[in-house]
């Protein structure tokens, strides 16, 4: 699911697992916070908004697990609603990582 140039998460992707054939879309990423479309534009789309985690075996940018949701990881039923939740996590992340 990463880029393996870049190691960021791919811009588009079928899930696996729990969201078996469902498609992943990159909306918005940032130093700090992803954002995904899951489904095809339109009224059954939702998006899911996260914090960047690197992967500590690989070093590599990682998709949450479902336990995350709620704590790093966020869904929104409409855009609107996640780029809210991305901005809010962006500002959180960098100030925790610029304070140290």
């Amino acid at each position: 699911m990463r880029d393996p140039e870049t190691n960021l998460l791919l811009k588009k992707f079928i899930g696996l697992g729990e969201v078996k054939g469902k498609l992943f879309e990159r909306v918005k990423t940032s130093k700090y916070v992803y954002m995904y479309r899951v489904g095809p534009k339109g009224p059954d789309a939702y998006y899911e908004t996260f914090i960047r985690i690197i992967h500590s075996m690989y070093g590599t940018d990682t998709y949450p697990s479902s336990k995350q949701f709620g704590k790093t990881a966020f869904t929104s039923l409409d855009e609107e609603g996640a780029l809210k939740i991305f901005k809010q996590l962006h500002k959180k992340e960098k100030k925790r990582v610029e304070s140290g």
